[in-house]
């Protein structure tokens, strides 16, 4: 389903540029803890939406690498996954 794998890309770009923009916020400040949070809820909604589609394997491989990404920035902003 091309519609959802293309929701799942854009809200991978988001989650992405809101980690790097939360990396750019003052430590502490309430704007940079806003930022990663919806860097944080971007990651969580594709972890949650992406067993509902059906993507063809080189688009799920292109996500999977995503969320590995923006795992990886939430993690140096201080992110704990279980």
């Amino acid at each position: 389903m091309q519609t959802g794998t293309d929701f799942l890309k854009v809200e991978l770009q988001t989650g992405l540029a809101m980690a790097d923009l939360a990396s750019l916020e003052q430590p502490g400040s309430e704007q940079r803890a806003r930022t990663q949070r919806n860097a944080r809820k971007a990651y969580d909604t594709v972890i949650r939406l992406l067993p509902r589609f059906e993507i063809e394997e080189k688009p799920e491989r292109l996500i999977q690498e995503g969320l590995s990404r923006l795992r990886s920035a939430l993690q140096e902003l201080g992110e704990k996954f279980a």
